[in-house]
């Protein structure tokens, strides 16, 4: 195999080979991006001039991994970043035409207990769109979290008055404790219940006069 600079490789072809980033590229790729497009279906799209109205056939478009290697170039990450994150706005309305199509829920099938042809629900299409809400919304949650992030509210004031209510039911319940032990009487055997620092200590009277 020619090994040498400019020959031709039978797994590259002349697009792949293509590495220099130019204005024209740049602006086509980072349009599509704000589009909600796959880095994948861009360059689809336009090796076959579908990007935009009157565009011809570029053969020479840059392919998929050439453009992730151009994000070495700090100012095009930049530039790349901000187009992903505009084209969240895009995903977030094509979730909306997903979840509202429900044309293909439906297909036409043979009956195996009639014979007749008949209408079923299409489970595999339903299913396949689920994945297709889920995934964008994962997507947008990531680039746009201030926006479409699930956010975690926490209620201070609620939390504050929660723990107040707590401490005063213990120390209701430690009231009752104190004044319980200290009427409890048995007999003539006189019992005094000391409380030390929420523990209650019995002392027993042997009879003196000093307690």
């Amino acid at each position: 195999m020619n090994c040498e600079p400019g020959a031709h490789h039978p797994y590259l072809s002349r697009a792949n080979m293509i590495s220099k980033r130019t204005p024209h590229y740049t602006e086509r790729i980072l349009r599509g991006l704000r589009r909600g497009w796959t880095v994948a279906k861009i360059c689809a799209m336009g090796k076959a001039g579908l990007l935009n109205a009157g565009d011809a056939p570029d053969p020479n478009f840059p392919a998929r991994m050439t453009i992730f290697d151009w994000l070495a170039d700090a100012d095009f990450t930049r530039a790349y970043l901000e187009a992903r994150r505009a084209g969240c706005e895009a995903m977030v309305d094509e979730l909306l035409v997903i979840g509202d199509d429900h044309g293909e829920d439906e297909d036409w099938c043979i009956s195996e207990k009639t014979g007749d042809l008949v209408r079923t629900v299409d489970h595999e299409h339903i299913n396949r769109s689920r994945l297709r809400v889920d995934s964008r919304k994962w997507y947008v949650a990531k680039l746009a979290p201030k926006l479409y992030g699930e956010h975690i509210q926490i209620e201070h004031k609620g939390n504050i008055d929660l723990v107040t209510s707590r401490l005063n039911e213990g120390r209701q319940r430690a009231l009752g404790v104190v004044q319980s032990a200290l009427t409890d009487q048995r007999g003539d055997e006189r019992t005094l219940r000391t409380v030390i620092e929420g523990t209650v200590t019995v002392v027993q009277d042997d009879g003196s006069d000093l307690v």
